[in-house]
């Protein structure tokens, strides 16, 4: 038995427009929005804002997408999926927690995926003699 999942995508790019996303979340039908903000150059940017304030890191129009869209995606059953996240997946996750409470959301469900950031285990890993080919 063939199951069909219906995927939109609701962006391609940090600064891609909101509204195509949204009108895709009102016609689509879908079981999934996913939302793609990230690059390599993204998140240099993202890290060295983390670093300099350990709040920041995430994508901040990423939180205010979920924010906008949280109510008309839960009336739809459609679930949003996001990397905008990016370095700080922890405090995006919580502010979009946040919001889904401010919006009386109750029950909406936020997961996050943690573990790859390694940054803090590099100087360890060259010791290890880990080797780091490509890192230039």
């Amino acid at each position: 038995m063939k199951t069909k999942v219906r995927l939109g995508a609701g962006s391609g790019f940090w600064g891609d427009g909101m509204d195509p996303a949204m009108e895709l979340l009102e016609k689509g039908q879908l079981d999934y929005l996913c939302f793609d903000f990230l690059a390599e150059l993204t998140m240099a940017l993202l890290q060295r804002q983390k670093l300099k304030n350990p709040q920041a890191g995430y994508i901040p129009d990423a939180v205010q997408y979920m924010k906008a869209m949280m109510p008309l995606a839960r009336r739809h059953g459609t679930k949003l999926v996001s990397n905008g996240g990016g370095v700080n997946v922890r405090a995006a996750a919580e502010q979009i927690v946040r919001d889904a409470r401010e919006l009386g959301l109750a029950g909406t469900k936020v997961a996050l995926v943690e573990g790859d950031d390694v940054l803090a285990k590099l100087d360890q890993m060259v010791k290890d003699g880990v080797p780091m080919t490509h890192m230039d």
